[in-house]
């Protein structure tokens, strides 16, 4: 398992994109992108998938409103996909570009802390 991005500076919470690679029975790799709040122990995994190509880093977009948009290019499979985070919602912009404002600092948005209806992993 290995840190590939890790964002933190959007929007009061963390942002964590992990890759493992399997070899035991055929060679697979999978992403799994996280979130948390800023200074949180625990966090909560919203997306997992497999790669297709070397487009695979996701970008991470959100609004005044609570919606966080991860467009990533370089996707063959989904394996998860939570569409809701706290208060927040989640989209999806699978196999597309990044929107003109990924990653770019915004004004401070809170998004909520709220793990209930998401699947919460500490690793």
């Amino acid at each position: 398992m290995r840190v590939r991005k890790t964002v933190s500076d959007l929007w009061e919470v963390n942002f964590q994109v992990v890759e493992t690679h399997c070899d035991l029975f055929a060679h697979s790799r999978e992403v799994r992108v996280f979130i948390a709040p800023r200074d949180a122990k625990q966090r909560t995994l919203i997306f997992a998938y497999e790669p297709a190509d070397e487009r695979w880093l996701p970008n991470f977009d959100a609004d005044y409103l609570g919606a966080i948009t991860l467009s990533v290019r370089g996707v063959s499979a989904v394996y998860f996909e939570d569409h809701n985070w706290g208060d927040a919602t989640i989209g999806y912009r699978i196999g597309a570009e990044p929107g003109p404002k990924s990653e770019t600092l915004t004004p401070h948005l809170e998004i909520g802390s709220n793990f209930d209806n998401a699947e919460t992993m500490s690793r």
